[in-house]
């Protein structure tokens, strides 16, 4: 179906911006800068809850075609 891709490729770009916050926020932590530690792994969590969302917006959306 159309919605497969649509979904892997939101997934795959959800999981590249997760990798990036969590990687930067690490670098800002070894270096001493909780505070924007922090801010990067809230941009991590942001993306997975919005990701989520979408998911579940799109499993109703197809239940009630269905």
């Amino acid at each position: 179906p159309r919605s497969t891709p649509l979904y892997s490729s939101a997934a795959s770009d959800v999981y590249k911006r997760q990798t990036k916050y969590n990687e930067l926020a690490r670098e800002a932590l070894s270096n001493g800068d909780k505070i924007l530690s922090e801010n990067y792994y809230q941009f991590a969590d942001h993306f997975l809850r919005i990701f989520t969302e979408q998911k579940e917006k799109l499993k109703e959306k197809n239940s009630n075609i269905s």
